[in-house]
């Protein structure tokens, strides 16, 4: 298994609850969200996919796809409130690719 470096790129400058880690050789069909404080998660933001280890969350009239790629802490599931601030948080700082953007992509 390879890893690539990543960037992460946070919005103010200050080490924040919320991150966004991207890697710039890949294409932007989906986007990684470091949370940042305890307990740590790496999320994935996917194409709508039925996949049973993915979070369905309605948001803004929308379903939007959550991977858990990464849980540093070993907390287990994620509650839905934590998905919910992080996709606030995604869409108050009007990050790109937009949550519609990604949604209606078709999964890899």
């Amino acid at each position: 298994m390879s890893v690539d470096p990543c960037k992460i790129k946070n919005p103010g400058g200050k080490l924040a609850r919320w991150m966004v880690a991207s890697n710039p050789s890949h294409s932007m069909t989906s986007i990684l969200i470091l949370k940042g404080k305890y307990p740590s998660y790496l999320f994935e933001i996917v194409p709508t996919d039925p996949n049973n280890e993915c979070h369905q969350v309605e948001f803004q009239g929308m379903k939007v796809t959550i991977k858990v790629r990464r849980d540093f802490d070993s907390f287990g599931t994620p509650p839905k409130s934590y998905l919910i601030e992080m996709l606030t948080w995604y869409t108050a700082n009007k990050l790109k690719p937009g949550l519609d953007q990604i949604s209606k992509k078709t999964p890899h």
